[in-house]
């Protein structure tokens, strides 16, 4: 003969959540910030995730104030990065014109100087995707993240 197990005790209540999601951090939000800030893949071809991210930042002016200054925060770093970049790949292919001018001609002269400047500009293209995914996974996760100075461009965070 078996004997009836005991009764389990009803499960406590939950208690609230310490960190609430804001209401502007819905996952439409989350998703809209995350593309936006993604969007620094598109910047293979100069300048698309700029407007990608301004794209997102005219979308969500209305819905997410949060969204749209994430969208803000990643136009402005994807912008000011490839100015800084296109000032150093600059300063890096004058210094190849001369340094090569008198090893090559002509044709030879403008490959020798597209194959110095091209690592630089993939260096550049791969750390400004790096820190747009960890800044994509931030705000994937509602998190408020920052860029380390145009962070502060875009406004005090919300």
């Amino acid at each position: 003969m078996t004997t009836p197990s005991p009764a389990t005790p009803a499960a406590a209540p939950l208690p609230p959540d310490p960190n609430p999601t804001p209401p502007d951090r819905d996952a439409a939000a989350r998703d809209a910030a995350a593309r936006a800030h993604m969007a620094a893949f598109f910047n293979l071809v100069p300048l698309l995730g700029v407007f990608t991210a301004v794209g997102v930042y005219r979308t969500q002016q209305r819905e997410s104030v949060w969204a749209a200054r994430q969208a803000l925060q990643a136009a402005l770093f994807q912008f000011l990065s490839f100015n800084v970049a296109l000032m150093l790949i600059t300063l890096v292919a004058v210094i190849a014109v001369f340094a090569w001018e008198s090893a090559y001609t002509d044709a030879s002269l403008v490959l020798a100087v597209v194959l110095t400047v091209l690592p630089f500009y993939l260096g550049y293209y791969v750390l400004q995707a790096y820190a747009a995914w960890r800044a994509a996974a931030a705000v994937r996760r509602g998190d408020d993240h920052r860029y380390a100075i145009t962070g502060r461009l875009a406004g005090p965070p919300t």
